[in-house]
């Protein structure tokens, strides 16, 4: 019976001249497909890992350990008479999106039933990965990052700062001081720490500047609350909404002086050609959500569950899994890690701020999408997300 497979512990480790299995490709998916830089998968049938699992195929053995312990689930035994009727084909798809990054798993759900009711959407996947610089004997178990904004802002904010250094110099994306819109917040630190004030810039004048895109809903404009009185004068960025607080600090971090927010600077009424305030910035910043870019510092204290894989040298190696939402083909999606709210489904859905580019013609020069589940990032040549160390392309 299957419920005895789960029992059935890992296989010494991995042998060369070993038969292939050609049921988990031995978690070599590029072997057929070598020209593939980007997605080439398999699907692993129930009936046909069982089998594997049983003559001692050890990556199969490893695969099945890591899913079900991921989701803490058993075979249903719905699934099971499915499986067994020849009604469905439960089982899980083996999926490898780009060469030297994770290996991700996408779960039957009518095979399995998960504890947390969140696990059963179909956008989520387990993503297995290891280390920067560690090697396993599996190929397409690649390298990535441990994640978490809450509780490593600072790893966060270096990210940002490496990609941005990285897209300056080497990406051709350029720096072009452009046209200053007509008010930007400008930052000093006084005796209230970290303060802020609404400056008049001339007619014509240039600069660098960023631009921060939030609190959009489908199909809007930035909201303009017209409250600039109270930024005639220097006041603490502490007083702001936090994840205003966190784009000035965030501006200040990467070496700017400069600040648009359309819902502080612009009077309502007022004829700026919003699309063209962010096409012409040096940076947009587009969080998801209104609780500032980080989260708040008691968040979930979550951690890539620790899986020991064979090691090429003998011995063996840490491989990582951690529930991650789909990537999209065309990469609009992101962020994809998922932290927060685990127990509900993810919508899925690309975000609003880039929704509002698209629809309005702006192609950013850089992004910065922060979330509380992980940053991403975008320019003219490269997306990628803070978890991933390669960027997601397309073959």
């Amino acid at each position: 019976m299957m419920a005895n497979v789960i029992c059935v512990p890992i296989s010494p480790p991995f042998m060369e001249g070993k038969r292939r299995c050609l049921v988990c490709c031995d978690l070599d998916l590029r072997t057929n497909f070598p020209a593939y830089k980007t997605r080439t998968n398999c699907f692993a049938h129930l009936q046909e890992i069982s089998r594997a699992i049983l003559d001692g195929c050890p990556s199969c053995t490893f695969l099945w350990r890591v899913v079900v312990e991921m989701l803490e689930c058993n075979p249903s035994q719905e699934g099971m008479a499915q499986a067994n009727s020849g009604l469905a084909e439960p089982g899980f798809e083996i999926e490898s999106c780009v060469e030297g990054g994770p290996l991700t798993l996408r779960w039957s759900d009518q095979f399995f039933v998960p504890s947390a009711p969140g696990l059963t959407d179909k956008k989520r996947r387990i993503e297995l990965f290891m280390d920067v610089g560690k090697k396993c004997v599996y190929p397409s178990i690649g390298e990535g990052r441990h994640v978490n904004p809450a509780l490593m802002p600072d790893r966060t904010l270096d990210r940002a700062k490496n990609w941005l250094v990285e897209c300056i110099r080497g990406h051709g994306c350029g720096v072009q001081e452009t046209q200053l819109p007509r008010r930007v917040l400008v930052f000093k630190f006084g005796d209230k720490g970290l303060e802020t004030m609404l400056q008049e810039q001339n007619i014509g004048e240039h600069g660098l500047y960023v631009a921060l895109l939030h609190g959009l809903t489908e199909g809007s404009l930035p909201a303009r609350n017209g409250n600039h009185s109270s930024l005639s004068q220097w006041t603490p960025v502490s007083n702001l909404p936090k994840t205003i607080q966190d784009a000035c600090k965030l501006t200040l971090e990467l070496g700017l002086q400069r600040l648009w927010i359309d819902s502080l600077c612009a009077h309502p009424g007022d004829a700026t050609d919003v699309p063209k305030v962010f096409q012409d910035s040096h940076l947009i910043l587009a969080p998801d959500n209104e609780r500032g870019f980080y989260g708040e510092q008691a968040g979930p204290n979550v951690t890539d569950k620790t899986f020991m894989a064979p090691s090429p040298g003998g011995g063996e190696i840490q491989v990582y899994a951690r529930i991650t939402h789909k990537r999209r083909d065309d990469s609009r999606e992101m962020s994809h890690r998922v932290l927060h709210g685990q127990q509900t489904a993810m919508s899925g859905s690309t975000p609003e701020a880039m929704k509002w580019m698209t629809r309005n013609g702006v192609a950013p020069r850089r992004a910065i999408y922060p979330s509380l589940d992980e940053w991403a990032w975008e320019c003219g040549k490269m997306k990628a997300c803070e978890c991933h160390v390669l960027p997601l392309k397309k073959d």
